[in-house]
């Protein structure tokens, strides 16, 4: 992934992704990740993704968006990835991406 200071680990025997020790994204599947993302976003990005993304709730509440990668186009994936990481990164790191 090219975003800065990203580092791959495990979360409950599922590989995802972090930044300063903030996950952002877990792969659930093979074929589906999450991202952690606002609910507007998640919104947003379901309504910009139609059959490639799906609301994940936890006690009634979006938290998160489900990504199904075999029907997400390679620049939206990237897209929201760039926003997932966004909304866990430290500030100092936004420049260095190119925000």
């Amino acid at each position: 992934m090219a975003l800065p200071e990203v580092e791959q680990v495990e979360q409950q025997g599922r590989p995802a992704w972090t930044v300063e020790g903030k996950v952002f994204a877990t792969l659930v599947t093979s074929i589906n990740m999450n991202l952690t993302l606002k609910p507007e976003d998640i919104y947003a990005a379901i309504e910009q993704n139609p059959g490639a993304c799906t609301e994940f709730l936890f006690g009634g509440r979006p938290v998160a968006l489900n990504v199904d990668l075999r029907r997400a186009t390679p620049k939206a994936l990237e897209k929201l990835l760039r926003l997932a990481w966004q909304m866990k990164a430290p500030k100092r790191l936004m420049q260095t991406a190119g925000r």
